[in-house]
């Protein structure tokens, strides 16, 4: 029994109708990965450039992590709270 293996980017590549070696699929998923990377460091640098230009969006921005993160420790806290009843 074939599988299918078209329904990832490796897939594709492996597809016989791709056609390529196992040296240009290697190429290809470096290459993907190094752009994944390449371009999530360019966002992250102009987030940071963006903020430092506008106090007001980065006072904003501070305010809601904060509030985000005190939502989630203090459900984190309810959390440990009821499953320790079950400890003891």
């Amino acid at each position: 029994m074939k599988q299918d293996h078209n329904n990832d980017l490796l897939g594709s590549f492996m597809s016989e109708k791709a056609g390529l070696t196992d040296e240009q699929i290697a190429d290809n998923i470096i290459g993907a990965i190094f752009a994944a990377r390449d371009t999530t460091a360019t966002v992250l640098t102009w987030i940071v450039k963006y903020l430092g230009e506008n106090p007001s969006v980065l006072e904003a921005v501070t305010v809601s992590i904060i509030c985000l993160m005190t939502f989630f420790a203090l459900h984190y806290l309810q959390l440990i709270f009821l499953f320790s009843a079950y400890l003891i």
